[in-house]
Order: C-alpha cells, then sequence, then structure tokens
C-alpha cells in the first residue's frame, strides 16, 4: 500500500471512531434520560396507586373491627346474662323469696358467685379499653396534602435528593399512621405501606439517573 493510500486510510479509520465513539455517547445519554422517564412514570403511578388504596383499606379494616367489637361485647353480655340466669335458676328452684337474697348464707354466697364470676369475666369486654380502636384520624386526602406540601404531584422535581425522598417517605407514613398501624394484622394496610416503600425507591431511582 501507497504512503498516500495509507495516510488516507487512517484517516478514514479514526474518523470512523470517532463517529462511533460519539453515536455511542448520545444512545448512552438517550437511554439515561429514557430511564429516568420511565422511573417518573412508575413513580405518580405508585402515588396514583397509595391515593387510591387508602380508603379501601380503612373502610374494610374498620368494617371488621367494628365486628370483632360486637362480638367481644357479645360476648361479655352473654357472660353477665348468665350469672344472672344462673342466679335466677336457682331463685326458683328453691323456692327464694326476695328476703333470701339478703338474710340466707348459702343463697348470698350462690348469688355472689355467680354474679361475680358474670361480671368478672365479661365485664372487661364491656370496657372501651378492652375495646379495637375504630376511629381513623387519616385518610387519602391526608396523603394527598402531603404529596402537594412536597410539590411532587407531577414526579420528582429536579431539586429533590434522596434526603428529602427520605423525609417524604417517613412523612407519608405519619400522615397514614391510623391505617398503617394495622399493617401487622391486615394485608390491605400492609400493602399501603410497602407500596410507600417502592414510592420511595422508585424517587431514589430518579435522582440518582440524573446524576
Amino acid at each position: 500500500m501507497r504512503e498516500g493510500t495509507m495516510l488516507k486510510f487512517l484517516c478514514v479509520l479514526i474518523f470512523g471512531l470517532t463517529s462511533v465513539k460519539s453515536d455511542t455517547s448520545h444512545v448512552s445519554l438517550t437511554g439515561k434520560s429514557g430511564a429516568e422517564h420511565k422511573m417518573q412514570q412508575q413513580f405518580l403511578f405508585l402515588l396514583a396507586s397509595i391515593t387510591d388504596k387508602v380508603d379501601p383499606a380503612i373502610e374494610s379494616i374498620k368494617a371488621d373491627l367494628d365486628s370483632s367489637n360486637f362480638r367481644k361485647q357479645s360476648y361479655g353480655w352473654a357472660l353477665v346474662g348468665g350469672g344472672f340466669g344462673d342466679s335466677l335458676g336457682e331463685y326458683v328452684e328453691n323456692n327464694r323469696n326476695p328476703q333470701d337474697i339478703f338474710t340466707t348464707p348459702s343463697a348470698i354466697y350462690q348469688y355472689g358467685y355467680n354474679l361475680g364470676y358474670g361480671f368478672g369475666f365479661g365485664g372487661p369486654f364491656l370496657l372501651p379499653t378492652y375495646l379495637n380502636d375504630v376511629n381513623f384520624d387519616c385518610s387519602s386526602e391526608s396523603f394527598v396534602a402531603l404529596v402537594n406540601e412536597y410539590q411532587y404531584g407531577y414526579g420528582v422535581p429536579q431539586r429533590v435528593g434522596s434526603t428529602e425522598l427520605t423525609n417524604f417517605g417517613l412523612d407519608a407514613k405519619q400522615s397514614l399512621h391510623c391505617l398503617l398501624q394495622h399493617s401487622g394484622d391486615y394485608v390491605e394496610a400492609a400493602q399501603v405501606e410497602y407500596l410507600i416503600d417502592d414510592l420511595i425507591q422508585a424517587g431514589e431511582a430518579v435522582v440518582a439517573l440524573r446524576q
């Protein structure tokens, strides 16, 4: 190969490699931008999913807790009523009169035992402290208000870093504490808590792709 031809070949080769490198850089940036866009869409999807699931979850859990409280109170009243019923049965069976209730030792002991058993075992089921708390002071509106406060309604803003996202996750769980406190017993609450964790991870991915 002559010297002039070799020089031209080297120039073409160098130009070609430079073009490929430039094109690869362009593709890489485009891919990174596309990935960021997808994670932003995932972030918005999770925001909507959480908002949609909060109120139905609260409604479902509250209904179950109300039912549980009703069962507890019914059981308590059954025990108390059983104590009265046993006392009444003894009264009729032994042809008691009202005076016996206060003057006959066997009657006093029996009625005291029956009523004490009924109230002793059934009474706690009737106390408010024994019943489930069914007052839910949070809702999807609480979560939406927090999203608006952080200005995340259109995705993760450019100014946001990982620290702020972490704080948002903590605040989000706090704003929905009335629901998430039941995550150990109800799958509906646990699902919302998991979605909040996924939301923060999606937001952190957006931040990382911008770097």
